[in-house]
């Protein structure tokens, strides 16, 4: 620390630096302060620029500690309407699909494509079904086209009420054997 301070003391006095202190401050204590205003214009202007210089590294340096990713659910998914060439109003769309959806990161609408399924639209989104499955064939086009799966079959008759099924056949796979046998 001390070397740091006799160095700043030494090159102050090779600038000049003591002797204009001492012009600025008079010569004695009962002495006139001389003012130079291009003295004081240099000081200022010295100062200003250490000052612009300090503030920059800081701004710089400061740049590349930053992260570069960030988190923005809205322009990833403007970017990807960008990406794919959407007009405005295919954008609208899909903006309103993913809210439909309750999406919070409504990019996601880019990689599930079974949110474009017609049975999950609420009134307003279901007049533009034909829209959207443009939109799903143009957005998902290497995929197979899948259409949902239908139902499996129940075991219910005419009111819901479960059907009885034939019993399995004597010796088949799955039929508890024949009481004779045990005994």
């Amino acid at each position: 620390m001390t070397f740091f301070c006799g160095a700043v003391f030494a090159m102050a006095q090779r600038s000049g630096a003591e002797e204009m202190a001492v012009r600025m401050g008079g010569h004695s204590h009962g002495g006139r302060n001389q003012f130079d205003p291009g003295t004081v214009l240099t000081l200022v202007l010295v100062t200003a620029v250490i000052v612009l210089v300090l503030w920059l590294v800081s701004y710089y340096s400061a740049a590349r500690r930053r992260p570069a990713a960030y988190h923005s659910p809205g322009k990833l998914f403007l970017a990807l309407c960008r990406a794919h060439r959407l007009r405005w109003r295919d954008a609208w769309l899909l903006w309103r699909l993913a809210r439909c959806h309750e999406l919070e990161d409504p990019a996601r609408l880019f990689l599930e494509p079974e949110r474009f399924d017609p049975q999950g639209l609420n009134r307003s989104l279901a007049r533009h079904v034909a829209r959207l499955r443009m939109l799903r064939r143009r957005l998902f086009a290497g995929l197979p086209e899948v259409d949902p799966q239908p139902e499996p079959p129940t075991n219910s008759g005419v009111f819901g009420l479960p059907v009885p099924m034939p019993a399995p056949e004597p010796g088949t796979a799955g039929s508890p054997p024949p009481v004779d046998a045990i005994a």
